[in-house]
């Protein structure tokens, strides 16, 4: 896949084996590549396989979308595809500096009225002074589970990343009422991903599209209610 043969704004990559796209970006180049080669380029190397099985047990739709132009904010991808700014979904990875666990945050791409720390110690049981303590707080890069950096982070992740798997992630925490009425509304959201380090350009020009319930459901089918969990986060 050379990054300069990517068509205008880029190409969006379809699995064959699964259900028709919900939404189609202006100005990229469509390709419908067959299930395994779509399996061997973007998803096994990561082990994250099971997001195209579980699609496609469940009968929904995601893509991959390799673009020509960098991003590393939820507002410069939004103007690149022309999505609304909360539908580019915000990635965020928390510490407790205390019980060194990490916590993945999925969040629609506008600002929010209060502290997302707050409304984490209360999912938590943590006391809120503890965040003005700096109990919580943004992830150290060198624990960043599976090569994520920040610009491009995500919830996507595979089963290493978790504590009890040598990695360091307890939860992927998604925000209920936005994925309540995601599952209403449909169309779909966009996902920073991570591919492998040999791909010939950065995890800042890759997306993974999906409807924003649609993707809980595949992690959560995956990891079970206690690593992934719906609460009030915005």
């Amino acid at each position: 896949m050379d990054e300069g043969n990517m068509g205008y704004g880029g190409i969006v990559w379809h699995s064959d084996d699964i259900i028709k796209c919900e939404e189609h970006l202006t100005g990229y180049v469509e390709k419908t590549i067959n299930s395994e080669s779509f399996r061997e380029i973007f998803l096994k190397d990561q082990n994250l396989e099971f997001i195209l099985y579980n699609a496609r047990n469940f009968g929904l739709h995601f893509h991959i979308v390799t673009h020509t132009k960098k991003t590393s904010t939820c507002q410069e991808k939004a103007d690149l595809i022309n999505f609304p700014l909360e539908r580019v979904i915000k990635g965020l990875i928390f510490e407790d500096d205390l019980e060194g666990n990490a916590y993945v945050i999925a969040v629609p791409g506008t600002k929010h009225k209060e502290d997302i720390r707050l409304k984490l110690a209360d999912i938590l049981g943590i006391d809120r002074n503890e965040v003005a303590k700096n109990r919580i707080k943004l992830a150290r890069k060198e624990i960043l589970p599976m090569g994520i950096e920040y610009g491009t982070v995500h919830p996507i992740l595979n089963l290493e990343s978790f504590g009890d798997n040598n990695g360091g992630v307890k939860y992927i925490l998604f925000d209920k009422k936005f994925k309540d009425n995601r599952r209403k509304e449909r169309g779909l959201d966009d996902f920073s991903l991570t591919l492998p380090n040999y791909f010939p350009f950065s995890n800042h020009l890759v997306s993974m599209q999906a409807n924003y319930a649609d993707l809980f459901m595949i992690l959560h089918t995956q990891y079970g209610s206690e690593r992934v969990k719906a609460v009030d986060l915005v």
